[in-house]
């Protein structure tokens, strides 16, 4: 299938890296195995201060869950266990032993039971990588999905292209083999043909995927990327009874890599970019997963108070300037740095602002149809909270059909019943970035949202057994 998308936008925001700007390896001295994308779930640590680990050593379990083991992918000493409100576990920090894991583990894709393969996932953290809608929560092991979506089509800003990923390995043709691996495991352990989502400019190695994978192309501008405007167009979820599971094309070389080579992927490749980065310094890098900012940024960045330190892209990523020691988060592939202004534009409003960039055409911009919009983002909000007035901006920039005002509403005043009527079952929070983003009333609804899922799910999904 071929989809188009129409609506959205494309933020070409300045601070990319350059395409051809990778600038070698990273080796860290620290990392940390992030546990904030298992909030909704309770979690029983595994390790104490101190301990030391090899690549698959457990860290954490799922209590209600149990058998479901989050894993290190490095060799290393525990050194911290950090607690945020609450005491809500944030992230294990570990001192990285220097290089790459050597320990070695040996399964036959082949020869394992689809019962042992589940076995397999559960024990070595494969099986945490997978989240679960509705709720976008992580995917639980007692259930069976409908469907399983793998995104090839990430287009948030900043973030590394699938070509940047496959400079893992020694050339594109290992790389895409590991992913075939992967997928036929998704296939095997779920009984189903996962659906693949793509740009047209991949060329996928569709010989080696027809058979165990539904393949469809996606084009259009951001969120088309998103796996809520995939499921939306493909197979929509109706009821809380349609189970899916996601996963990314950088987590699918992970259970490839293991069943075909025998190791943890324990490396990924990250952008470092945004305004408030030296050009020289915008690059993509090769590094451990969980790799600390101290180790990847240059000091006088890291300890700045100018900037703000972003785990992820601009739009969905993780504030860290109030951490001690941040890092990356489970899920990121990007460091942003944004400029914090220390005073405001003056007469702001008053300005044609040719190159600034509004939806409700406050500017001149606005009056005019241009395929990109180019802005230097930095962290001002240009105004206070308001009341939401105009609630018809929010379905210009969304690909999905949800009425967004209705649905932040009804969260607000927690009435789910409405909420999952307008579609909440369908949504994750970063479906809101974009609305978070142009909304002159500066309504924080990727919090909103995500706060909610998480609540309604409790409620109604995550029960202890």
């Amino acid at each position: 299938m071929k989809i188009i998308v129409s609506r959205g936008l494309d933020l070409s925001l300045k601070g990319a890296p350059k395409e051809s700007g990778f600038c070698g390896k990273v080796d860290p001295a620290f990392v940390s195995v992030d546990l904030r994308p298992f909030a909704p779930l309770p979690l029983g640590v595994k390790v104490s201060p101190g301990d030391q680990i090899t690549a698959g050593s457990p860290l954490a379990e799922y209590k209600s869950f149990p058998g479901v083991f989050i894993t290190s992918s490095v060799d290393g000493e525990v050194i911290e266990i950090r607690r945020g409100s609450k005491r809500a576990l944030l992230d294990i920090v570990i001192k990285k032993k220097p290089g790459v894991s050597q320990t070695k583990f040996s399964y036959d894709l082949h020869a394992l039971s689809q019962k042992e393969l589940l076995e397999v996932f559960k024990k070595e953290g494969l099986f945490t990588l997978f989240k679960q809608r509705p709720f976008n929560i992580p995917a639980l092991p007692t259930q069976s999905p409908r469907d399983v979506f793998i995104n090839l089509a990430d287009n948030r800003p900043f973030t590394p292209s699938v070509e940047k990923h496959l400079s893992l390995f020694s050339s594109k043709e290992d790389g895409y083999y590991i992913f075939v691996v992967g997928v036929q495991a998704i296939a095997k352990l779920f009984g189903l043909k996962p659906h693949i989502v793509s740009t047209d400019r991949l060329s996928l190695p569709t010989q080696d995927l027809i058979s165990v994978a539904h393949l469809h192309t996606i084009a259009g501008p951001y969120p088309s990327g998103s796996p809520s405007t995939h499921i939306h167009h493909i197979a929509r979820i109706r009821n809380d009874r349609d189970i899916v599971f996601t996963i990314s094309f950088q987590e699918v070389l992970s259970i490839g890599h293991l069943f075909l080579k025998g190791f943890f992927l324990g490396q990924q490749v990250v952008a470092l970019a945004g305004s408030a980065l030296p050009p020289s310094q915008r690059k993509y890098l090769i590094t451990a997963k969980g790799a600390s900012f101290k180790d990847l940024l240059p000091q006088e960045i890291f300890s700045s108070n100018d900037v703000s330190l972003i785990s992820g892209d601009p739009l969905t990523g993780r504030l860290c300037n109030k951490e001690e020691n941040p890092c990356l988060g489970l899920r990121d592939h990007t460091i942003t740095i944004l400029p914090n202004p220390k005073t405001r534009e003056m007469f702001s409003f008053l300005r044609l602002g040719w190159n600034k960039l509004t939806v409700t055409r406050t500017y001149l911009s606005g009056f005019f149809k241009r395929k990109r919009v180019f802005m230097d983002m930095n962290t001002n909000l240009h105004g206070e909270k308001r009341p939401i007035i105009d609630s018809e901006i929010y379905e210009k920039v969304s690909a999905i059909a949800v009425p967004v005002a209705p649905l932040i509403k009804a969260l607000e005043t927690q009435n789910f019943e409405e909420a999952c009527r307008l579609g909440l079952l369908e949504v994750s929070p970063e479906d809101f970035a974009l609305p978070t983003f142009i909304d002159p009333s500066k309504t924080e609804m990727f919090a909103i949202v995500k706060e909610a899922l998480i609540r309604y799910a409790k409620e109604n999904v995550l029960t202890p057994l």
